[in-house]
């Protein structure tokens, strides 16, 4: 016959064992803020967004805010450069070879490279918009 033994009880896990309830946490926003970061650095954006406001001005939208318009803006992509246009005014807007409806947004894929232009309504102070696509 073997001899059993009683079972030692086991101590209780020590504190530097156990991952705590903040650590498990800490982690989680970590990993959580990561994935928002890596998404908002590689979601495909347009080559060129522009943004008029309910004013009926003009702007640049950027990864950090809005900048004025020039009158000369300079799309890289050639063939498939998209243009986006949201239009946050009452009125129709034209964009030099671009139009957009009140409240809308619309995207357009740019045909060729070149050099257009046309009226612009949206601009503060020379009324044309010049677009250089290469």
């Amino acid at each position: 016959m073997t001899a059993t033994h009683p079972a030692a009880p086991l101590a209780p896990p020590s504190a530097a064992d156990a991952p705590t309830a903040r650590g498990r946490a800490a982690r989680t926003a970590l990993v959580v803020l990561a994935t928002a970061g890596a998404a908002w650095a590689l979601w495909p954006r347009p080559a060129l967004e522009l943004v008029v406001d309910a004013a009926g001005v003009g702007h640049v939208a950027g990864r950090f805010g809005l900048r004025a318009l020039p009158e000369t803006l300079v799309v890289d992509g050639g063939r498939h450069a998209e243009v986006r246009l949201v239009n946050r005014s009452a009125r129709r807007q034209s964009l030099g070879i671009f139009d957009v409806g009140p409240g809308e947004t619309r995207s357009y894929r740019v045909g060729a490279p070149g050099t257009f232009g046309g009226y612009c309504s949206a601009h503060p102070t020379s009324k044309r918009l010049v677009y250089v696509i290469r």
